[in-house]
């Protein structure tokens, strides 16, 4: 079985630190793969009714730090893990800049066509 972990990415967490600790440390654990997320868009009054009675969301979940940046942190610090994003809102993102920051070898218009059709 492989496992892997959710890098940090919240509010009230120190990117610059954090990221890049929690990455070493997987790393170092044998941990498999860090995973990010994106959430682009926030309700303004979330709450959770899975909590039982409509608990609000806490402060620190309303907003992330961008999935890519959160990556390249902990690429420059490892060597093995796989790193990957279980969320990526490509669509909402202008494409140019989506695959220079994934490294993609591919031309924005080869990545377009690829994903969406031409």
């Amino acid at each position: 079985m492989r496992l892997g972990l959710r890098l940090p990415q919240r509010l009230g967490v120190d990117l610059r630190h954090d990221v890049v600790e929690a990455a070493r440390t997987a790393e170092s654990a044998g941990y498999a793969g860090l995973w990010t997320y994106e959430r682009l868009l926030f309700p303004e009054a979330p709450v959770e009714p899975d909590a039982g009675s409509d608990v609000p969301w806490p402060e620190h979940s309303r907003q992330a730090a961008d999935p890519l940046a959160v990556l390249t942190a902990a690429a420059v610090v490892t060597e093995k893990v796989g790193l990957g994003t279980s969320v990526l809102v490509a669509q909402v993102v202008d494409d140019v800049r989506t695959a220079a920051e994934a490294g993609a070898d591919e031309t924005a218009v080869e990545l377009r066509e690829r994903t969406t059709g031409p």
